[in-house]
């Protein structure tokens, strides 16, 4: 009979989850049809709901001005840091989310910090947490944040992202 259909990975017509993904990412960055991308993502995580990777491209389109759902952006940017709490590109997107759209300075503070704690080798939750506390004046950190950053990575100088 062969070994069980369980111990054999996904049917032969499924792609591997990092490659669903992968064409998601394209399809959405083709722009014309962001729905298929939409569909695609939720096709990976029905088959692995911890994948970050989709849940980040999720939120990505649904911040995209083609669909504009700030709400579900939300949950798929939560849906990616419970999947992987230690992720600092998740933390710091939630970050951004919830200062520019929600205007929740704390929010957005505590998961920078978190992010920064998380990979102390990204310049971008130091970039962003920057900004936040340049935005309150409190220069003295603020220049700390890109002083650290710009070690990170110096060709940030043009424009922290």
């Amino acid at each position: 009979f062969g070994e069980p259909r369980w111990m054999m990975g996904p049917p032969p017509d499924e792609p591997p989850l990092a490659a669903l993904v992968n064409f998601a990412q394209l399809v959405a960055d083709r722009g014309d049809d962001p729905e298929r991308a939409v569909t695609l993502l939720e096709r990976a995580l029905q088959r692995d709901g911890g994948c970050v990777e989709a849940h980040l491209a999720l939120a990505s389109l649904y911040s995209s001005s083609a669909l504009a759902e700030p709400a579900q952006a939300e949950r798929a940017l939560r849906l990616a840091v419970q999947a992987g709490p230690n992720h600092a590109r998740a933390l710091t997107r939630l970050g951004s989310l919830l200062e520019e759209e929600y205007e929740d300075e704390a929010g957005a503070e505590g998961l920078y910090q978190r992010a920064i704690r998380a990979d102390a080798s990204d310049p971008r939750p130091l970039c962003r947490y920057a900004a936040l506390l340049a935005a309150r004046q409190e220069y003295d950190l603020a220049h700390r944040m890109l002083d650290r950053a710009l070690q990170l990575d110096p060709a940030i100088r043009g424009g922290a992202s």
